[in-house]
């Protein structure tokens, strides 16, 4: 059997993997793979239908949402890796970002956002039960939570 501990290390592991400058780079080549970029426009045909208002992005990586969502009026978010953040910050200086790990909460204001979200990253985290707690203390009364 798996120990708690043993989950949490595979977690960070995971989250480790994009700390590094060159994982930028990889991560967005990713997306001339057919496969991917089909999946990207699905998330962003159904987003573009429900993202309005104030968004803050759980795991923002490159930012690849930021241009793609119209009515959202207000980006923000955070990631593990300060190469992404780098990244983000450098294409998109109107967002606001900083480092966070989901696995210790999310440093933003209760029920302030209109849609919190986080793609393609809960999959590989532990404790996800206290993950999606913080993701719904952050939504706004009647407010969208979408992972």
């Amino acid at each position: 059997m798996t120990q708690p501990d043993d989950k949490l290390a595979r977690s960070y592991a995971y989250a480790g993997t994009f700390l590094a400058a060159d994982r930028v780079a990889k991560y967005e080549r990713k997306f001339n793979n057919r496969i991917d970029m089909i999946r990207h426009c699905i998330e962003v045909n159904l987003l573009s239908r429900l993202a309005a208002g104030r968004l803050f992005d759980c795991s923002v990586g490159s930012g690849r949402f930021i241009p793609e969502l119209p009515a959202v009026t207000s980006y923000e978010g955070m990631d593990y890796s300060p190469a992404f953040l780098d990244l983000v910050r450098a294409k998109y200086p109107q967002v606001q970002v900083q480092r966070g790990d989901l696995l210790q909460g999310i440093p933003a204001a209760s029920g302030e956002f209109d849609i919190v979200l986080c793609l393609r990253t809960l999959a590989e985290m532990e404790n996800l039960d206290q993950i999606l707690v913080e993701m719904t203390r952050l939504a706004k009364p009647g407010g969208l939570v979408v992972f």
